[in-house]
């Protein structure tokens, strides 16, 4: 449900835990006619655009020095993710198993790879740390698009 700030009535019949009826204007739509589309591209682009790094040697070594097990086989698995996700996410088609893919590239990545609480090095940890809450941020985006329907 998109919340808009024209709030419509409360209805009798509505229970007290429910949201408020929400009305959507015109001119509501019209912005979201075109602010949908640009945030789901904005936001899959770091996927497409970090993904051909997951099918290199550099990439798979980086996962296997951090300690990531069967990396040559695990790292391109997360690329295809991360690519398939991310540009169902920018074309809108099939959006929702989009973001469930980015979902599921992004948990094991974040535990894994920005796992900053394993780490000595004080630059480290705050460099990994860092990594780490873009990704929960990223995470908690990504749940929210499995909630919205594919399509512009």
């Amino acid at each position: 449900m998109v919340v808009s700030p024209a709030v419509g009535r409360r209805l009798d019949s509505q229970s007290a835990g429910e949201m408020p009826c929400v009305f959507i204007t015109r001119e509501d739509k019209r912005h979201m006619r075109y602010m949908i589309p640009i945030g789901r591209i904005l936001f899959a682009l770091i996927f497409i655009s970090a993904a051909p790094r997951h099918f290199t040697h550099e990439g798979i070594q980086h996962a296997t020095d951090l300690g990531v097990p069967a990396a040559s086989l695990l790292v391109p698995i997360s690329g295809i993710l991360a690519l398939l996700g991310g540009l169902s996410v920018a074309t809108g088609f099939k959006s929702q198993w989009g973001a469930w893919m980015l979902i599921a590239f992004l948990v094991p990545v974040t535990l894994g790879m920005h796992a900053f609480w394993r780490l000595h090095d004080l630059n480290s940890i705050h460099i990994q740390q860092a990594m780490f809450w873009k990704n929960m941020s990223m995470l908690g985006a990504a749940l929210i698009l499995t909630q919205l329907k594919s399509g512009w």
